[in-house]
Formats: structure tokens, sequence, C-alpha cells
């Protein structure tokens, strides 16, 4: 198992490994808040609505220990710089679990078993977390003219009944496949490649379209949590094209879970999909 804190910066302190060593946090037990509205004459209960997760603080307590005094004191100098430079940016880090990640801030510390001749202490660090689930991010590349690189791709079942052919045995360039093996429907990031002109992308019939047009170099980034478009131009500007999405179809939409058909004009472009498979706690893994 693999449990690391990573700054805004990429800096990463590893908690299971020394001069760093978790012994125990609560930041696994999760909890939906709701809203409850009383049945009204003789009928008893109440109905549940507004079942969401709000902003959540936890602690994760670790031990910090070292050969010598000069390792030690860098050891937990290097701990306070790594988890307050995200509080100065204003720009949260990242608790890992193996392949999960939790978004939050380290806002407090508190210390015991602390001797001024001994490289040991407790430190039991406050989080606090603006959005309380762990996430797994599961990329897949879609690329230009139809590679066989696409991911999922089922050449051998792919078949079609009938068209001008009583059957053909492969998929075509434009198609492929995404498994989302979620047990819900999930959020994504979109990266659309240039140059192509008013991308459009299906997923199971779903619409992502942006009608704008991209020159070599530049890409678009859907951004489905935030609700949000860009167009990145190669000098690095970026453009707000919320409004140049097909307003018709939901830009935003989540991915569905299980196995979904993918459809796109492989000639002009390629994508990259990327999905946020959230849940209240990580998937559990002892090994």
């Amino acid at each position: 198992m693999k449990i690391y804190y990573k700054n805004h910066n990429g800096q990463v302190l590893d908690l299971m490994k020394w001069p760093y060593m978790i012994s125990e946090s609560d930041v696994l037990g999760y909890e939906w808040s709701y809203t409850a509205t009383e049945y009204t004459g003789n009928r008893s209960g109440s109905t549940i609505s507004d079942v969401r997760k709000k902003t959540a603080k936890g602690s994760v307590k670790i031990a910090v220990s070292a050969r010598t005094n000069q390792e030690y004191t860098s050891a937990l100098n290097t701990l306070l710089s790594v988890t307050e430079s995200d509080i100065m940016a204003g720009v949260p880090g990242m608790l890992y679990v193996d392949d999960y990640y939790y978004t939050c801030y380290v806002y407090g510390s508190s210390k015991k078993e602390w001797e001024g001749m001994t490289a040991f202490l407790i430190n039991t660090l406050k989080i606090v977390s603006p959005y309380p689930l762990w996430c797994r991010e599961i990329s897949k590349s879609f690329l230009k003219n139809g590679s066989t690189a696409v991911v999922e791709r089922a050449a051998d079942t792919y078949l079609f009944y009938p068209v001008a052919y009583p059957y053909r045995y492969s998929m075509p360039g434009n198609a492929g496949f995404v498994n989302n093996d979620h047990y819900g429907d999930c959020d994504f990031k979109m990266i659309i490649y240039g140059p192509c002109t008013n991308p459009v992308i299906r997923i199971n019939g779903h619409a992502y379209e942006v009608i704008a047009t991209l020159y070599a170099g530049e890409y678009i980034l859907i951004d489905s949590r935030d609700h949000t478009v860009y167009r990145y131009l190669i000098d690095g500007r970026q453009q707000n094209l919320f409004n140049q999405r097909n307003k018709e179809s939901d830009l935003f939409q989540k991915v569905p879970s299980g196995r979904c058909a993918v459809l796109w004009n492989a000639a002009a472009f390629g994508f990259d999909l990327i999905l946020f498979q959230e849940r209240s706690e990580p998937a559990w893994n002892l090994s």
C-alpha cells in the first residue's frame, strides 16, 4: 500500500517510509449531509432530499523520526514547507492512498512525545477538504486517423446488420469504447487536439460538441466538474468557449457507468478522456 501527500507544486511526502510514518487517520470515515422533511398528517416518517457532501475536517497522525538531528530537523522543516505552501498559494494538495487521492489542505498541527534531545515526535496533522471524495483518474486516448491504439477495441465483436453489405467484421476508424468500471456515472476532463473544426464526440449517443476552430498545436479542455471549456492557443493564452458549446446537448453530462461506445471523426482529430471515479473511501487493498 502507498500513502503519500503531494502538494500543488508536485512535492511528495511519503508517509509509509521514514522519516515519516503514518500511524492512524480518520479520513476514511465519511458522512453525507441531507435534508429531512417530515410527512404531514397522520403519516409517520419523512422524505430525504438534497443528499450531498459538505466541507469535511479530519486528521492524520504521523511519527517523525530520523537517525541524526540534522536529518530530523530537515524532515520537520520539509513537512511544514510542503504542506503550508498549499495554504499560501490557496491551492489544495492531495493525500493519496494507492491510486486514489483526497483533495485537502493541512491547516493545523499538534505534537506530542517531543523531547529536545530525542529525534522523534508524533505529529497530528489537521486537514480540511473542500471536496471530500476520494478520486481515481482513468485515462483513455483516442487517436487521430483511427489508430489501433484506440483503447478498448473489440474488432472481433463489432458487427453491423444489415447495411450496404450484410455484415462487417472490423471496427470503423472513428469508433472505440471506454470502459467505466465504476458503480456510478463519472465526471470527466476531455482534451481535444487540433487542427480541427467544430469537433463533436458521441459517447453512448450523447453529443459533446464545441463550435470552434483549432489550429495545429492548440487544444480544447472540457472539465465537467467545473462546467468549463477553454481553448488553449499556441502562445499559452486561453479563451473561454462556454458560449460556443452546443447548447442543445449538455457538454458536461457525466459519462455513464459500464462499457460505452465512442464515435468521433478520427480522420480530423484525436482526444484524451479522463474519468474521475469518485467514492466516499478509497478501494480497500491490503496487499
